[in-house]
């Protein structure tokens, strides 16, 4: 009887063993997995840095260009002004030359 339960104590003991080694495998292919994720999170966090870098360039960089476009609009309506200007200048010596035909005849 004594070896009996010897024998069901030393099979539930190895059985246990088995779970515990089993449990002890799942733990390390989960500490694994943890640092798998705690590696992507690293690179995701270096990416969202790197990324909102290059949104702080681009933003600066189109406020150059605004700055930029809105120098050459000016320049436009500046240089249209002076069309103007010149087109009235035109007409106004077209008209001078015409009376002035008319006052020779």
């Amino acid at each position: 009887e004594l070896v009996a339960l010897y024998r069901t104590t030393n099979s539930e003991l190895e059985e246990r063993c088995e779970e515990y080694e089993d449990y002890m495998e799942q733990a390390d292919e989960a500490g694994y997995r943890v640092e798998l994720v705690e590696k992507e999170l690293f690179t995701s966090e270096q990416n969202r840095n790197i990324l909102e870098k290059r949104v702080v360039t681009l933003k600066a960089q189109q406020r150059n260009y605004q700055e930029q476009i809105d120098t050459l609009e000016g320049m436009v309506r500046m240089y249209k002004g002076k069309l103007a200007n010149l087109e009235n200048g035109f007409y106004t010596m077209t008209q001078q030359i015409t009376e002035m035909k008319g006052m020779k005849t």
